[in-house]
């Protein structure tokens, strides 16, 4: 705590929690997972909406983005 406090102070802003690549894979996973339903329903004639799969990837590049700009 004390050390998060310090860094703050020198004006380093830590992320919530760490992205992985191992969350990242997760995510894809799940999104994926999600465009594959989406498609199956569509392909089956029922009316639906890919909200999740939109959802998941926007926070799938919204992850990736996060990964990109913390220092290796």
């Amino acid at each position: 705590m004390i050390e998060t406090r310090k860094l703050r102070a020198e004006g380093i802003i830590l992320p919530s929690y760490p992205v992985t690549r191992k969350s990242l894979i997760s995510i894809a996973v799940i999104t994926a997972i999600l465009w594959v339903v989406f498609a199956f329903l569509v392909a089956t004639g029922r009316p639906t909406f890919p909200l999740l799969p939109i959802v998941g990837t926007i926070w799938l590049a919204y992850q990736l983005l996060r990964l990109r700009s913390m220092p290796h």
